[in-house]
């Protein structure tokens, strides 16, 4: 039989040739950061959800790839938004199609990588919103340094379309705390308002370093700028005067992980995880990074390429 750090070097090698890499079936635990504090609120409302994401990808060569991903979540808490009881909520559902590093720019070494994503409204919030389809586009850039086993620098673009069948919403829904984990992102979660978001803007800002070859511990931070709907102006008839309307949203999200890779087809993933409105109710600043929006969470991965590959050196051997 061969030794785990040389099984863990042939099979993750052999691994990222096969063409369904990235194949994933991650389950997910997640605990809001004031269910630790009963008292922080006036009225203690803690919450503890479990989520199985599902995600499957195709690679056609080092490039070219397809992917798909959905999410199914159950709070295992009291919640505030379901519409019976052991609900158990389906998530948008993610298509996309792109190329990963198609090209390096010269002496600078940074690599540039493009897809196109379609969100299809499976998720309730989406259907709220009279959502009929969401259509992205991802331009990323990517730098590798030689720092320990490696460090990745990266930055993501997201111009995102959402197409309604009507400007206003026909619920509004509240911000789910875990949202950022999701392939569809927040945006079905972000009406707090009564008009849709027409489209866009996402900016992502990741580091990612392996310290050794079993641990990779990640950082990302990210702004979604929201433009909504414009209003229909207001009859003339009417005597009051209107406040200035800005006809935007704007959120930030921060995410830390430390992934442990004891083994090619088991991954798993500790961190916090914030998603929150820019400004809090009296119009101050909301705190960076940690603040009431956080959730801690724990995940198992299933990588299947690294299972199959895995258990093809273990009949070798």
């Amino acid at each position: 039989m061969l030794s785990l750090a040389a099984l863990l070097l042939s099979t993750q090698l052999a691994a990222s040739d096969v063409p369904y890499r990235e194949t994933r079936l991650t389950y997910r635990n997640t605990v809001s950061a004031l269910s630790l504090a009963p008292g922080a609120d006036l009225t203690y409302n803690p919450y503890y959800a479990v989520t199985m994401a599902m995600k499957l990808a195709w690679w056609f060569d080092d490039v070219w790839f397809v992917r798909g991903a959905v999410d199914l979540t159950r709070e295992l808490t009291w919640p505030d938004d379901t519409t019976y009881a052991n609900e158990i909520w389906v998530s948008d559902s993610v298509l996309t199609a792109g190329a990963a590093n198609f090209w390096t720019i010269p002496k600078a070494e940074i690599g540039l990588s493009a897809d196109v994503e379609i969100v299809l409204p499976t998720s309730k919030a989406s259907s709220s919103e009279t959502m009929l389809l969401a259509t992205g586009l991802n331009l990323g850039l990517d730098r590798e340094f030689q720092v320990a086993e490696g460090l990745a620098v990266s930055y993501t673009f997201t111009p995102t379309k959402y197409w309604h069948r009507y400007t206003t919403s026909e619920i509004a829904t509240p911000l789910i705390p875990d949202c950022a984990s999701s392939p569809a992102g927040c945006a079905a979660f972000l009406s707090t308002g009564s008009r849709n978001v027409n489209f866009s803007l996402a900016n992502d800002l990741s580091l990612d370093l392996t310290p050794v070859r079993w641990l990779v511990c990640s950082a990302s931070v990210g702004t979604i700028t929201g433009f909504l709907y414009p209003l229909t102006p207001s009859p003339v008839e009417l005597s009051y005067q209107t406040g200035i309307d800005t006809g935007m949203r704007f959120v930030n999200y921060y995410k830390l992980t430390a992934m442990f890779k004891p083994m090619p087809a088991i991954a798993i993933l500790v961190g916090t995880d914030t998603v929150n409105p820019q400004l809090r109710p009296d119009s101050t600043y909301e705190s960076f990074l940690f603040n009431r929006y956080t959730t801690l969470f724990a995940s198992l991965r299933l990588d299947f390429a690294g299972l199959m590959q895995q258990l093809h050196s273990g009949d070798r051997g």
